[in-house]
């Protein structure tokens, strides 16, 4: 297989998951109506705790680092939380 026709399949997964990521985003910013609607913090220590144990157990079945899927989701969380605030 040559090496631009890989290039486009990793172009469309990054079109994918930028997409994904923005619907994620739009969501958190739904959350947080609802949150200072009914006057709940924004931080949730023990949900953001349940989802990085989530995604490092799926990052480990497809062979993704646990510190690598750690720090993509730190950066996702902190951003997510700036968009409930």
């Amino acid at each position: 297989m040559k090496i631009d026709l890989l290039r486009q399949k990793i172009d469309k997964i990054d079109a994918k998951l930028v997409e994904l990521i923005g619907k994620r985003f739009y969501i958190s910013e739904q959350i947080g109506v609802i949150k200072k609607r009914e006057g709940v913090k924004v931080f949730d220590k023990k949900r953001e705790g349940d989802v990085m144990k989530s995604v490092e157990g799926l990052a480990k079945k497809v062979g993704i680092g646990e510190k690598v899927i750690e720090k993509i989701y730190k950066i996702i969380l902190v951003e997510s939380r700036k968009r409930q605030g």
